[in-house]
């Protein structure tokens, strides 16, 4: 049959053009890998698609590095591709196979497979500006412009330099091309290549030298929508020589070389051995130990729940009415969990300056806990001096309602770039750590920390608010009423909560929980620190060890809600209360920050929801490889239940309870989950607090500054 006889002819030509382009990729295979890897890890992972979202809103600077960027990874994954192919296949780009040559093929390949993976790079910087609102159109088009102009100038390259050959004489031409009959490998390049060559090695020294001595510095400088491609750029050149050097210590002649060329046992298997070497090293390296902020500071002793509750009655202002008892629950989120946080605490305080008397606690998670600390350094230096707002009479009438002084210096700190100095020290000294037997390089998880710390500098404020001072001074040198902080973190080795806190974490008090301090030497710690080991989400931070024996994850593992935690407090607080005959008013505020959280009338306190896609279900498609996802699934999905269960359980605890959120707002994206937010964004969740039937907030919030306002 004439059209059976066309379909094997047909996968026959496509088995044989794949085999002969997976022979031209084996030996430029590390430039194919970074640009695959640097694709996934930017458009698959949400907070690689978030790279961009501030980038909009910094200015031309930042957008020009992203390009200069951009080009660089593009010219190292073509230059270093071209290197490698020129010492396997040889100037005449022949190959032989069971004494047939096959050569316009394989000089097809060769020629365009360099070519295709630099404009494969500028494809996955395009995607990177579309992948997450706000979309960067002008930049993904001028990048459109610069990757066909980089392919065609390939595409022409040995055309323009016979052309600048010609003009500029014998002797400058000579540094563009190889000389006749020059080995192939690093000796046979032409000088200008030899040139490119070191000064590309030169150039990834001097970017990881720069990420381990200041990783917030190289951020900041470039910006998140950068450093990956950065680093990805200064990535290529270490691999591509490690395979170059596989292939039998360089090619010292092409004869020899394109004789074993089909020989499957020539060289050796660089990326393999790398993992290996990272999987076996693993075993012992180990540079994610939890900072100390010194090896002689010791923590002071911490204060029990049952006398930090005892110490809050004695100093809240009382008449003989019940008493308002204010225990706060923030949930994980990354830095929109932070920014919202301290949104909602800072404009409580600015609005009811009781507000802080009446505060027991806050039991954070993950980001919440970053701005947990944040408002709590806040209170405790005074550092916001100015009068308190009156929102009775300016604010709450007007849907402009302004950001107070707590509001607005909580929103400062925060609102920087704390992703591009987590990249940096990720792909640089993090990732070489990998493959060192010996565990030295600084981590990704002190450069998020460092950031943090620089952030109340760049807001203004003592350069050493965060970096000199250790997390006890909060309560130490505070100046009015603190609340206790709860920071909730998940031990990785029984799953069990390991909180740190400046009270003394009772086991018959908070059930089957572990004192970080207990396990930390006693030794202080600094407030960034502190937050950092309740936020140390999957991969973008590490596990961080605290002793021999523990290690810390982010809490959001055991209950993303905080609500346990709190629950347990109250349940301590109230009985102790009793005991004394103290009347108490509970009061619960629970900070959620998920747009897709379903909307829940019982936790917004009968509040109905104006979000309509609050209220459509977020439940994966079980129907999809059901046999391998499901168990996967219903572990993930069950640590979701057991945060939701533990908020059911606050609620009845409390009277009185509310329930700030965020839900999807029709005037902007959802706000990132990583560590950089759009200006847009922040907007956003200012909007979110003050406009009447988004989430209830609003109304919610005019309900509770009434009432601890008399």
């Amino acid at each position: 049959m004439v059209w059976l006889d066309r379909l094997r002819d047909f996968a026959a030509a496509t088995w044989a053009w794949l085999r002969d382009l997976a022979l031209v990729l084996k030996p430029c295979r590390f430039s194919a890998f970074v640009v695959v890897f640097g694709g996934a890890l930017l458009l698959a992972v949400p907070q690689g698609r978030e790279m961009t979202v501030r980038m909009a809103s910094e200015g031309y600077t930042k957008s020009l590095w992203f390009c200069i960027a951009v080009a660089f990874w593009a010219f190292e994954s073509w230059y270093w591709a071209r290197f490698i192919l020129d010492a396997t296949f040889g100037p005449q780009r022949l190959i032989t196979n069971m004494g047939r040559r096959r050569p316009e093929r394989i000089r097809t390949l060769v020629n365009h497979v360099p070519r295709v993976t630099a404009l494969l790079a500028y494809g996955v910087a395009v995607a990177a500006c579309l992948s997450s609102p706000p979309r960067n159109l002008s930049t993904a088009g001028v990048l459109v412009v610069l990757g066909i102009a980089f392919y065609v100038g390939l595409v022409k390259r040995k055309h323009l330099t016979v052309v600048v050959g010609k003009h500029v004489g014998s002797k400058a031409g000579h540094w563009l091309v190889r000389e006749p009959g020059a080995r192939m490998g690093v000796s046979g390049l032409a000088p200008l290549s030899k040139v490119v060559l070191w000064v590309s090695i030169i150039g990834a020294a001097f970017w990881f030298v720069w990420a381990c001595v200041d990783p917030v510095g190289l951020g900041w400088a470039l910006g998140a929508s950068a450093v990956p491609f950065i680093g990805f750029a200064s990535i290529v050149p270490i691999g591509s020589i490690a395979v170059y050097m596989a292939r039998s210590g360089g090619v010292a002649r092409v004869e020899s070389e394109v004789d074993r060329i089909n020989d499957p046992h020539v060289g050796y298997p660089v990326v393999t051995l790398f993992l290996a070497t990272a999987l076996v090293f693993s075993l012992w390296v180990d540079n994610h130990h939890v900072r100390a902020l010194d090896s002689s500071s010791v923590a002071h002793a911490p204060m029990s729940p049952a006398s930090a509750v005892e110490v809050w009655y004695r100093g809240t202002a009382r008449d003989g009415s019940p008493v308002d008892m204010v225990i706060v629950a923030t949930a994980g989120g990354g830095i929109r969990a932070a920014y919202w946080t301290a949104t909602v605490l800072g404009a409580l305080q600015d609005c009811a300056p009781s507000f802080r008397s009446r505060l027991l606690a806050i039991s954070g998670v993950s980001g919440g806990s970053l701005g947990a600390v944040t408002f709590a350094t806040l209170l405790s230096q005074d550092a916001v001096s100015r009068p308190p707002i009156d929102c009775t009479a300016a604010g709450l009438s007007r849907a402009e309602w302004a950001p107070g002084p707590f509001e607005s210096a909580g929103q400062k700190v925060l609102s920087n770039d704390f992703l591009a100095p987590t990249v940096a020290a990720l792909l640089f000294p993090d990732l070489m750590q990998r493959f060192l037997p010996y565990s030295f390089l600084p981590d990704r998880a002190a450069a998020l920390e460092k950031g943090w710390e620089r952030a109340w500098e760049a807001a203004g404020y003592d350069a050493g608010t965060w970096r000199d001072r250790s997390f006890d001074d909060i309560w130490r040198i505070t100046k009015g009423p603190m609340p206790s902080l709860l920071l909730n973190g998940t031990q990785v080795e029984t799953g069990q909560r390991i909180i740190t806190s400046n009270l003394q974490i009772d086991p018959n008090v908070f059930r089957d929980s572990i004192d970080f301090f207990d396990h930390f030497d006693g030794k202080s710690i600094r407030p960034s620190t502190a937050a950092h080991n309740s936020a140390r989400f999957t991969y973008v931070s590490p596990a961080g060890r605290v002793n021999s024996n523990t290690r810390i994850v982010d809490g959001g593992y055991y209950d993303n809600f905080g609500a346990k935690t709190a629950a347990e407090l109250l349940n301590l607080a109230r009985a102790q209360l009793a005991k004394d005959g103290v009347a108490v008013q509970p009061i619960v505020i629970l900070i959620s920050n998920d747009p897709g959280m379903p909307a829940n009338e019982k936790l917004v306190d009968s509040i109905a929801s104006t979000c309509p896609k609050c209220k459509t279900s977020t439940a994966v498609n079980t129907a999809i490889a059901n046999e391998v996802l499901s168990p996967l699934l219903a572990l993930l999905n069950t640590r979701a239940a057991h945060g939701t269960r533990s908020v059911y359980d606050l609620y009845d605890l409390a009277p009185r309870f509310y329930h700030f959120r965020l839900c999807s707002d029709p005037l902007a994206p959802d706000p990132a989950l990583g560590w950089v937010l759009s200006p847009v964004s922040e907007q956003s969740m200012q909007r979110l607090l003050r406009e009447r039937n988004a989430c209830g907030n609003r109304e919610q919030f005019d309900d509770l500054v009434s009432r601890l306002s008399h």
